[in-house]
């Protein structure tokens, strides 16, 4: 499974870029079974971040959730003007965050 995955036909240069440097960025070992989707709803300019974990974890500020899935729990934040360096800082806070 791929550590990061663009849906809803996200295409925005900000999201190609933010997708190639969460996958440097993200160890999987530190967050085993984890992955992050990258979207984006019509006619905004917010990009999308979801990160979906096995287990239930603490939060990172800024982020909402968990809700309870079948693949998972989901943490998202929405991210507006923030540059690619700011963006990739705030996935791994929440990537990175500990067990409950």
């Amino acid at each position: 499974m791929q550590t990061v995955r663009i849906e809803n036909n996200v295409e925005r240069e900000r999201a190609v870029a933010l997708k190639s440097a969460l996958q440097q960025a993200l160890s999987v070992g530190n967050c085993n079974g984890c992955y992050v989707i990258l979207s984006e709803e019509q006619q905004s300019p917010q990009l999308i971040v979801t990160i979906v974990k096995p287990n239930e974890t603490m939060m990172a500020l800024g982020w909402t959730g968990p809700t309870k899935h079948d693949d998972g729990f989901h943490y998202t934040r929405r991210f507006e003007d923030d540059q690619v360096t700011a963006m990739v800082r705030h996935v791994r806070a929440m990537w990175n965050a500990s067990a409950v």
